[in-house]
């Protein structure tokens, strides 16, 4: 069953999600991957941040699947499962009035990234994201191959260790990075770190 926690640690709130996906779901993920997957661009394809010097901040493949027609059915798979769990979240009081969160309901626009990690020293330096709320989804093959991978807010010395088919909710604005991978068998096929992110916000026309 999946599980939306809130939580606030050294000054940061934010949400874990336990059990993203039932089995028939993560099979649909995988599938969405492994179409995706021979269309994947380098990091600079899909809006990397940059340093003040202008160098892209991400090393890693991915692709912006709210680019691809027809939408991929993973796209309202991902929307539901954030959006109702937030609701309910809220319906239930178990996230505060005045939190970031309480403009989930009022969105109109919504962004869907694929990416992918399987090269050693593959990572995405701590950054910002231009939205209101970021979701990120962390999946891979089990048994893990790689080490390293983990989700980090810098500003607030907060580690999010990365477990398949969990997740995190958090104010975009706040910074974030994803610690380098080191692959451990290079000959697994689809063998490194897997994430599907969802950034949020208002103000864009809807498609």
């Amino acid at each position: 069953m999946t599980e939306f926690n809130y939580k606030t640690e050294n000054g940061l709130n934010y949400i874990t999600i336990d059990n993203a996906l039932n089995d028939k779901e993560i099979n649909l993920f995988w599938n969405t991957f492994s179409y995706f997957k021979p269309h994947f661009g380098d990091g600079t394809t899909t809006g990397t941040a940059r340093d003040s010097r202008g160098r892209p901040l991400k090393k890693n493949k991915g692709i912006f699947i709210t680019e691809a027609r027809p939408m991929p059915l993973i796209y309202d798979t991902f929307n539901r499962l954030l959006f109702n769990n937030l609701s309910h979240m809220f319906t239930e009081g178990h996230l505060p009035s005045d939190s970031t969160y309480a403009s989930s309901s009022r969105l109109n626009w919504d962004g869907h990234l694929l990416q992918y990690y399987d090269t050693d020293e593959e990572g995405y330096q701590s950054h910002q994201d231009s939205s209101i709320f970021s979701a990120v989804f962390f999946f891979y093959k089990e048994p893990k191959n790689f080490t390293g991978g983990d989700f980090y807010f810098s500003d607030y010395d907060v580690t999010v260790e990365i477990k398949n088919n969990t997740g995190v909710v958090f104010p975009s604005h706040v910074q974030h990075c994803a610690t380098p991978v080191t692959i451990t068998d290079k000959n697994i096929q689809d063998g490194g770190r897997v994430s599907y992110s969802i950034f949020t916000g208002l103000g864009r026309e809807s498609e």
